[in-house]
């Protein structure tokens, strides 16, 4: 939940990665496609607010990194 540019390369389009997007765009955070890169436009924990339920499909890893996120913003 930092501030500032992240960029993540390597990504395999499956499953997991369409709900981390869900989960990224559900939190209010910035994100966009470059050239095959996906680009994060952190804003801090401070900013994360959740609109509706995060699904995480099937996704144990996601599930963990989404509540560690929400518990870092002081969110339900």
């Amino acid at each position: 939940a930092a501030s500032g540019r992240t960029r993540v390369t390597g990504l395999d389009g499956g499953e997991d990665l369409a709900a981390a997007r869900g989960v990224l765009q559900r939190l209010g955070a910035l994100h966009r496609d470059e050239a095959g890169t996906l680009v994060v436009e952190g804003r801090g924990a401070g900013a994360l607010a959740a609109e509706g339920p995060l699904e995480v499909g099937e996704s144990g890893t996601l599930a963990r990194l989404a509540l560690g996120l929400l518990a870092l913003a002081g969110r339900p």
